[in-house]
């Protein structure tokens, strides 16, 4: 079967004008021999209540006939509806029609349309009295999220700095890892510490304050959720990515919002919000079943780091340096039951195992051994004086990753109105990262054992429906479990179950011109108990529960409450929103609100003119968030040095707190070609303040002994970061040729700081080393301290190196030899940055705690061939959906700029201490079945 080609389709516009049907409103008894249709606006989710041209014809031309659906709706011949074998259907005045596009033409219309009508009354249940749906698609429409108001909107009028990253880019571009993926969306700062193992940053305050321990630095401000569910860690903050139970291939969207969240998510989204989408979601999913009832996909994959490294034998173990290997397999069937509903049951495994590019470790040392720190093997390490060398902590010294995970979900729809997901996994998983640190060794051990179970249940009622406006009343509840036992490192072992649930009831008035009304109201209640395990030093402080009795003292938790209400309002050229938060903690007693408020208007609707085919969205948006409680500020007490040295939480500290305020211009253009072209600028500013540290007090003697206090504190430092982000590109030669371009330039500004935070008594201007570092100023602008009685100078206005000032990336893509082959590169680039650790206080007398990580290109490529499995005739849709791609990729190609030996600089070094990156090579199989 043939498609009918272009220029039938070019006829669409003549024939509108000479043939029409007879047209009946629905709702009035259905004419004998007709059935019930209506028009679907896929970008809006709504009925498509304007003029509708359709034509219905066969191949042998037995039937050839067409019409006009007014207002969108109307009757069709039940013969010709089940005996045509082709439909066309659009916008019916001409000038609407460059706005839309049809589906390939090569589709049996019939199956798709049947497929598209069940999602549609999914989506809205005002659907349900229309037997068959025909989707409008608009050219290229933005990206579909649930992630900033928990409605399905289009990304391109929010008023939020929202991208979304779809499963097509990431898999083109050839993307290993989540982390990876996040190198593609604009602001975020991705660095690889060994091979797999990632920090993630949304625009940085990392390594703040500067002389803190990595704990302190690691990003505690971004909250990382899977499908709505939180994988935050309560302990010492932040997320472990290569603990994450899913993996690439399971993965249909990520929708990453850069500014203060707080409000709709809670604490901890204070920098932003990361959202995985999976595939069980299969609304978000451009999957279809049409007569197929099982979709199958999944991927397997092999690489090789080409290494001069003198010591890439690993220790004569049978491991390759660099190695990759790594798989995915990902499964879900439909089902039909009695009672109508639709049932969607899946699974998934993923593998990998990853060996690092070096078996070497940064070693701080000793004065008398390794005085100026330096990468040493495993034998040579040394550790502190009260420990004995933990060659346990180091089983593997060529090991960078080695995770297994699998998942497993049920999504009940009922009615087209009602749904229920049910979700389950688990992971277990060691690697070698920085993340903490025993005061001599960054790189350390870590392993995870984990399980989650999410539950998740929402439903449309339809309180009126009218053609003016459609009313609903939706309410949504969440409860997720994620629990299992991890070990982070040092002595930090813990054992941990945290709860969380939302309950949300949101009302939503829309009417027939696109324009609505949403306001909600929700409760959030989360649980949080962790507990050390037995076999590691506790180092949690002895306490009491809310009604006084005692707690185990191994044992700590942290609750949270709260109580949200947000409002927003879609009028027809501005979209504006307001929300408040308001959060009661077990400890601190203190209660915190967070708020939010954001307006987005599209200026051309208020122009004269036709610019139906351009959009120009001005947006802005400002919040205030917290982050939440971790356990390491409130009841961290544990001595080292022999009880030298001491350090002891406080549950009563200020919560960090952060405002942030962006606002920016989209534009987004479609030719006459049938390209599309995108742009967008973004201005931003964050503040900072109430950040913690373990202050160094005056030395304490008991009886005999003489050690030093280090108590968490809230520190007066206060931290400012301006910048601006562009972004552009678009998908040319009929989508083709993808071209996406971002470029972030930003600064860091610190005031009310001292570098002499934990240096014991008068630090002084005669020491060594204390005013020469370059981070400061030469001369520093040093004013006298007056907010605290730590530490006695501060600088004024300084600059922070630790967060790096650009960040650029660049991907193109493009498809030849009919959509088969696809080559895919691109680069991302870091500039340069320097971490100063907490050791630095200690050993002044050299720079062995000062780490300078040069500016860095890191390229990837992806050459691929698609084979199709299915029927040349494409007889059915199932067949044509059949594939499998065979590809030869490279990442993390790596460019390092050094240009400052001051301090340990060390090429293709991305994170302090971390591995040197080498390019990872790879050979691989993708299928879907």
């Amino acid at each position: 079967m043939k498609s009918p080609g272009r220029l039938l389709y070019l006829l669409l516009i003549i024939l509108v004008s000479q043939e029409t049907s007879a047209q009946v409103s629905v709702g009035a008894p259905i004419p004998e021999g007709y059935v019930p249709v209506a028009v679907f606006d896929d970008e809006y989710s709504l009925r498509y209540k304007h003029d509708v041209y359709f034509r219905i014809t066969s191949e042998e031309e037995k039937i050839d006939t067409s019409g006009v659906l007014t207002g969108g709706k109307g009757y069709i011949n039940r013969r010709h509806y089940d005996d045509g074998e082709w439909i066309f259907w659009g916008p019916a005045e001409a000038n609407e029609q460059q706005r839309y596009y049809h589906e390939d033409e090569s589709r049996p219309y019939f199956d798709y349309i049947a497929t598209k009508t069940d999602d549609a009354k999914s989506i809205n249940p005002g659907l349900k009295d229309y037997e068959y749906i025909f989707p409008i698609y608009r050219k290229h429409p933005s990206p579909i999220t649930t992630t900033a108001t928990r409605r399905r909107d289009t990304s391109l009028y929010l008023s939020h700095a929202i991208t979304v990253l779809t499963r097509e880019r990431i898999l083109a571009a050839g993307c290993t890892t989540i982390p990876e993926a996040l190198r593609l969306v604009p602001g975020l700062i991705v660095r690889e510490q060994t091979n797999g193992n990632f920090d993630v940053h949304i625009r940085g305050l990392d390594n703040v304050p500067p002389g803190s321990t990595f704990l302190l630095s690691t990003n505690t401000t971004t909250l990382v959720m899977i499908d709505g569910r939180p994988v935050y860690s309560y302990f010492s903050g932040g997320t472990f990515w290569e603990t994450l139970p899913i993996d690439i291939n399971d993965v249909m969207q990520i929708d990453v919002i850069r500014g203060a969240t707080s409000v709709l998510y809670g604490p901890n989204a204070g920098m932003g919000v990361i959202n995985i989408v999976t595939r069980t979601d299969n609304f978000m999913d451009n999957q279809r079943f049409s007569k197929r009832r099982i979709y199958l996909t999944g991927s397997v994959s092999a690489g090789y780091s080409p290494n001069k490294n003198e010591r890439a034998d690993f220790l004569d173990e049978l491991t390759l340096p660099g190695g990759t290997l790594m798989g995915s397999i990902n499964g879900i069937m439909k089902s039909e039951l009695k009672s109508g509903a639709d049932l969607f049951t899946g699974m998934s495994l993923n593998f990998q195992e990853r060996n690092r590019h070096s078996d070497q470790y940064f070693n701080f040392g000793t004065v008398t051994r390794n005085p100026g720190g330096q990468f040493v093997p495993l034998d040579s390490l040394v550790y502190r004086s009260d420990s004995l060398p933990k060659f346990q902590d180091f089983p593997r010294p060529d090991l960078s990753l080695s995770k297994y995970a699998g998942n497993a979900f049920m999504r009940l729809h009922f009615d087209s109105e009602s749904q229920i997901r049910l979700s389950l996994g688990g992971e277990k998983s060691e690697s070698q990262k920085i993340y903490s640190d025993d005061q001599m060794n960054p790189l350390l051990r870590y392993t995870s054992n984990t399980f989650y179970l999410d539950a998740f249940w929402n439903h449309v009622w339809t309180i009126k429906e009218t053609d003016e406006a459609d009313i609903y009343l939706i309410p949504n509840v969440q409860l997720s479990l994620l629990s299992g036992e991890q070990f982070i490192g040092g002595d930090v072992g813990y054992e941990f179950s945290n709860s969380d649930l939302l309950a949300e009831l949101m009302y939503e008035k829309v009417k027939s011109d696109n324009t609505f009304w949403r306001a909600s109201v929700n409760y959030n209640f989360r649980w949080a108990p962790y507990k050390t395990t037995n076999d590691r030093l506790s180092i949690l402080t002895p306490d009491v529960d809310t009604l006084g009795n005692p707690v185990d003292p191994f044992e700590r938790r942290i609750r949270t409450h709260a109580i949200v209400g947000r409002v927003e309002h879609q009028f027809k050229v501005i979209n504006f929103m307001l929300g408040a938060r308001y959060d009661m903690f077990n400890r601190p007693t203190k209660n915190y609100t967070s708020l939010q408020a954001g307006a987005s208007v599209d200026l051309l609707k208020v122009l004269p003119g036709d610019h139906k085919n351009n959009k120009w969205i001005f947006r802005a948006m400002w919040g205030q968030a917290y982050r939440a409680p971790i356990l390491t500020d409130l009841y961290f007490d544990q001595s080292y040095g022999g009880g030298v040295s001491r350090v002891i939480g406080v549950d009563n500290l200020n919560l960090l707190q952060l405002r942030t305020f962006d606002f920016g211009m989209r534009w987004q253009n479609v030719t006459e070609n049938n390209a599309t072209l995108r742009a967008e600028i973004e201005l931003f500013q964050v503040q900072a303040n109430d950040f913690t540290d373990a202050i160094v007090g005056p030395n304490i003697q008991e009886d005999s002994s003489i050690y030093s206090p280090s108590v968490f504190q809230n520190v007066p430092l206060q931290v400012r970061q301006r910048g601006i982000t562009i972004k552009g590109g678009g998908e040319l030669i009929r989508k083709k040729l993808n071209i996406d371009f971002h470029l972030t330039f930003q600064e860091t500004r610190l005031f009310d700081y001292s570098p002499y935070l934990n240096e014991q008594g008068d630090p002084g201007f005669g020491r060594p080393g204390l005013i020469a570092v370059p981070q400061f100023g030469d001369p520093p602008r040093i004013k006298q301290n007056t907010n605290t009685e730590h530490w006695q100078v501060t600088f004024d206005d300084t600059t922070h190196l630790g967060t790096p000032q650009w960040i650029m990336g660049l991907d193109v893509t493009g498809q030849i030899f009919k959509r088969r082959c696809r080559l895919n590169g691109g680069f991302y680039f870091l500039s340069d940055q320097t971490f100063i650790h907490r050791n630095e206080s200690y050993y002044i007398q050299d720079d062995r705690s000062i780490a300078f990580m040069p500016a860095k290109f890191n390229a990837h490529f992806k050459l691929s061939w698609l084979f199709r499995l299915g029927n040349k005739g494409d007889e059915d849709e199932e067949d044509k959906e059949r594939n499998l791609e065979c590809f030869f990729s490279g990442r993390s190609i790596g460019l390092s700029l050094s240009g400052d030996e001051r301090y340990l600089s060390r090429p293709n070094s991305e994170y302090a201490w971390g591995d040197q990156i080498r390019a990872v090579y790879m050979l691989g199989i993708r299928f879907e079945l």
